[in-house]
């Protein structure tokens, strides 16, 4: 799932998904409001999210996403990188941020890297040795 206030950048980020793999299913939010409905529906299994938003910052959607969802990948996109931002959004589970404007390149190889992990995870049995 994408949530970010700029239709820009969702497509941005939507494309470079299609890139990588045009069978993955992409869902857009433009606030927290939405993307709890869509959340709570769907349970995606990544999430990037903007800190920013029209109705709150990414720690608001990350407090319940983390704590609901606790397989879902969630990365963050911000415009200001700070510290604090930085901290708050690793404390509340995000395993990658990106400063904007984010590096599509950069973007693109996170998200093979996390579709690989993803794939050899969800191949895994339980217990994680397949003899």
């Amino acid at each position: 799932m994408i949530l970010d206030d700029d239709a820009l950048s969702r497509k941005l980020i939507n494309t470079v998904l299609d890139r990588i793999d045009p069978a993955v299913e992409t869902y857009h939010a433009d606030c927290i409001a939405a993307a709890n409905t869509l959340f709570a529906d769907l349970k995606p299994d990544l999430l990037v999210t903007d800190w920013f938003l029209p109705d709150g910052t990414g720690a608001d959607l990350l407090q319940g996403v983390g704590a609901d969802y606790p397989g879902s990948q969630l990365i963050v996109i911000t415009a200001l990188p700070k510290p604090e931002v930085v901290e708050k959004s690793q404390a509340l589970g995000a395993r990658h941020i990106l400063s904007k404007p984010f590096n599509l390149k950069v973007l693109e190889e996170l998200f093979r890297q996390l579709m690989q992990d993803w794939k050899e995870n969800r191949n895994d049995p339980v217990g994680g040795d397949p003899a």
